[in-house]
């Protein structure tokens, strides 16, 4: 039986060498952990603060105003 090259041949190459992180990575991980609690912390203590009703009322206007205006022309900012 022949081997296919799972398991013993890669384990016997040796660790693997190390991934070098520039400075830009940790700034990017800090700023998109940032960025992850800033948008699910505020709804949860609007919501507390406010009340089911109120919340998904808010919620309900900002989706519509999250659709295409059928008024404005194409192109036009």
């Amino acid at each position: 039986m022949t081997d296919t090259g799972s398991g013993a041949e890669t384990a016997a190459a040796g660790p693997r060498p190390a991934v070098k992180l520039t400075p830009l990575t940790p700034a990017a991980m800090v700023a998109g952990s940032t960025v992850g609690a800033g948008v699910f912390s505020p709804p949860r203590r609007f919501a507390t603060e406010t009340g089911v009703a109120v919340a998904l009322i808010a919620w309900a206007i900002a989706g519509v105003g999250m659709l295409p205006d059928p008024v404005r022309p194409k192109g036009t900012p």
